[in-house]
């Protein structure tokens, strides 16, 4: 809309704006050099300036800030993790001595246990996902795959006659009471 209105009014009726425009009309006047063409090479020198000062500073500040900022959340990060790494250890020395303790008092009950079912037990173990073998009725399903089991099944697991094993994971299944957990 500017170019039109220095071409069609400005530049033939003599007047003269200020700027480089200005400056475009008195070379068009001078040498029938166009307007827009002038005002094109004149901008070339500013903005080759204008990206020498602000460009390259602006974007290399900017980039430096960014890694300073990337370096301190870099070492904060890896302070956090000492830390971490520190409670972890802490918690692994403090389990272990539990775990051993257990594994020990499994050994001495594994020996009045029969071999078969003892051998199904560490065969069902070894399979399962999350290495749970025995597993208690939740809201009237496995506790291990949670399907749904049938109501005369949950009463065959409370009576304890039998060892009953869930038909879709293989898990042995027990009632809330002999697993200890209320409801």
């Amino acid at each position: 809309m500017y170019a039109v209105s220095v071409n069609s009014f400005l530049a033939p009726n003599g007047i003269i704006n200020g700027g480089f425009t200005g400056i475009a009309t008195i070379l068009n006047r001078l040498f029938s050099l166009p307007i827009g063409t002038a005002v094109f090479i004149m901008n070339i020198p500013l903005f080759f300036l204008a990206y020498k000062k602000l460009g390259k500073s602006s974007k290399e500040k900017a980039k430096k800030e960014e890694v300073e900022n990337c370096r301190v959340t870099l070492e904060e990060r890896k302070a956090d993790l000492q830390e971490k790494k520190g409670e972890l250890d802490e918690i692994v020395a403090e389990t272990r001595q539990d775990e051993e303790k257990l594994r020990e008092k499994a050994k001495k009950l594994e020996q009045h246990i029969e071999p078969r079912l003892l051998a199904a037990f560490k065969r069902i173990r070894k399979n399962a996902r999350n290495g749970l073998a025995v597993v208690y009725i939740q809201r009237d399903a496995c506790g291990g795959c949670f399907n749904k089991i049938p109501p005369q099944r949950q009463l065959d697991i409370k009576l304890r006659k039998k060892i009953i094993v869930c038909e879709y994971c293989g898990r042995i299944m027990i009632d809330q009471e002999l697993a200890g957990v209320n409801e």
